[in-house]
């Protein structure tokens, strides 16, 4: 007797499992106003079936920038609420050596992945497509007043028509969905 199809179908109930699993655990969180960090093996196949951006924070335990950054801008309720609808957020800890990345059909270490999207130290946040394509890494600590706007800049695809951040922030330029206040 051929068992193929009934481990194909059985493979294929457990994808959609975990991945209404996830989508349920996000929209906990919307509710919560919490940000959900994922894995990023996890984190990309959300992102393809629900067509949204990836933001990725790069830390460490020991990184005091990276701990603030979570308090301060990641806990904040208008942030998450604005992360957890429009965005999949991974989290990758840098020191993880067990950690295992899929990107685009290579596996790859922590070490290797942080080298390949041009993560030079911590915090680091890097925004990818849902096809994991770079769209922006950025290095360092950065307010609320800062990581907002960059946020919503990336949720409207001005990177795509190469809108100046700086105009769109101004409110002389807009290329999307929101606009900033």
């Amino acid at each position: 007797m051929n068992k193929t199809p009934a481990l194909i179908f059985l493979i294929l109930v457990s994808l959609v499992g975990s991945e209404g699993a996830e989508v349920k655990k996000n929209a906990a969180a919307v509710k919560q106003k919490t940000v959900t960090w994922l894995s990023y093996n996890d984190g990309i196949k959300l992102a393809r079936s629900q067509k949204k951006h990836v933001i990725i924070d790069f830390y460490a335990v020991w990184c005091r920038y990276c701990n603030e950054m979570d308090e301060k801008i990641f806990k904040s309720p208008e942030v998450a609420e604005f992360l957890l609808k429009n965005y999949i957020c991974v989290r990758i800890d840098a020191d993880n050596p067990s950690q295992k990345i899929t990107f685009r059909n290579y596996n790859l270490s922590v070490r290797e992945f942080t080298a390949m999207a041009g993560v030079t130290g911590l915090p680091t946040v890097v925004f990818m497509d849902k096809d994991q394509n770079l769209i922006t890494r950025i290095p360092g600590y950065m307010s609320k007043d800062v990581f907002f706007p960059v946020l919503r800049y990336i949720n409207d695809e001005c990177y795509k028509s190469k809108v100046n951040l700086n105009d769109y922030i101004a409110g002389s330029a807009t290329c999307g969905k929101s606009r900033i206040r």
